[in-house]
């Protein structure tokens, strides 16, 4: 089925080999990141991706340019580098005198298994809006929809950095008693940050996708609000924190089924109308409100952690998101100049504060 020939159950077998090593892989990573050790974690995460390239390029030496040569490559990098891990990590995993219990696997399993369902929504939540252009629209609103998506892609690579620091260091902090105000510190400290580069990416949009790709200059009206998903995302992981802590992990089914629906309803009604500039407003809001959503159910059963900046940068995202969309020429360069100028203002005393916290803090 996968590759419409009975004779490749080799490549089958090679697809299944990758399974348990990834998940071996994986645990090892995490320990690396749980451990916060973030070199570790970054030099196994290069590590995978260099020898899965110098092993591509040998079996496309070896057995030619084809879809086989990939699979061999991707499962020999997915096999070495788990072993890699087992011996770095050797001197601080230890299983000598580890029993099963049956309690802890039922806790990790009433708190994993709800997060299956949660992910495969999730999925829809980020692909629907691809999938809904190519059916409603064909594949030229597409193509300046993915071009869009290189710019916005920017932001997602701080997302990722972002949430595999912030992670093991707010599960300590939560083991630790530390105050929910540092936990705020972090959200504005976090809000200033996004928006800035947010306002940034769109004062310079024009420059940036015309050095990716001058031909989809068309795109960068489309821009805008695909830059909340990352924004909002990132945020969020800040304040979904009580549900992590918590456990309550069915939580996120709710979470990622109305922001999925809102999007999929979203799409369905501005797609056909405004193309690909309408996928990009239903994504947009769709993840204010998967924001939101997470927000106020962490903090209806952790702490409550304010929410007025939060409500401030939203608002301020959403009406910049939309100027953007509205306005052509040089005047919205200076409304997003403008912008930035208001971003730093808001925040002139932030560092000051920031001092002067962590001092109440230590």
């Amino acid at each position: 089925m996968l590759f419409d020939n009975e004779n490749e159950f080799g490549l089958v077998v090679m697809l299944a080999l990758y399974l348990p090593f990834s998940v071996l892989g994986r645990f090892h990573s995490m320990f690396a990141r749980i451990s916060e050790h973030a070199i570790r974690y970054s030099v196994f995460s290069i590590l995978t991706k260099l020898i899965m390239l110098i092993s591509c390029i040998g079996f496309f030496y070896i057995t030619g340019k084809q879809y086989r040569s990939v699979i061999y490559a991707t499962t020999f990098a997915q096999v070495l580098t788990p072993i890699i891990m087992i011996i770095i990590n050797s001197r601080e995993i230890h299983f000598k005198g580890v029993r099963i219990s049956k309690s802890v696997i039922s806790r990790l399993l009433a708190y994993g298994l709800p997060l299956i369902p949660a992910t495969v929504v999730g999925w829809v939540l980020n692909s629907i809006d691809k999938v809904m252009i190519r059916s409603l629209i064909g594949y030229d609103q597409l193509g300046l929809y993915s071009a869009a998506l290189k710019i916005v892609s920017v932001l997602a690579i701080i997302q990722s950095c972002f949430v595999a620091f912030w992670t093991p260091v707010a599960f300590r902090w939560n083991r630790e008693g530390v105050s929910v105000k540092r936990f705020d510190l972090v959200g504005q400290i976090l809000c200033f940050v996004m928006s800035l580069l947010f306002a940034l990416i769109l004062l310079f949009k024009d420059v940036i996708i015309t050095i990716l790709s001058p031909e989809y200059h068309s795109a960068v009206t489309i821009i805008p609000f695909l830059l909340l998903h990352p924004i909002m995302y990132t945020i969020s992981e800040v304040t979904v924190v009580g549900i992590y802590f918590t456990g309550r992990s069915t939580k996120t089914i709710i979470v990622a089924m109305v922001s999925c629906i809102i999007n999929v309803v979203g799409n369905a009604l501005l797609i056909p109308k405004y193309g690909a500039i309408g996928a990009s407003i239903s994504t947009g809001v769709s993840y204010c409100i998967f924001f939101w959503i997470r927000t106020f159910i962490s903090r209806n059963i952790w702490q409550k952690i304010r929410i007025d900046y939060y409500i401030i940068y939203s608002i301020l995202l959403i009406i910049l998101s939309s100027l953007n969309m509205a306005i052509q020429g040089k005047t919205i360069y200076i409304v997003n100049a403008i912008a930035c100028v208001l971003i730093i203002c808001m925040n002139l005393l932030l560092i000051e504060r920031v001092f002067k916290r962590e001092k109440k803090f230590e």
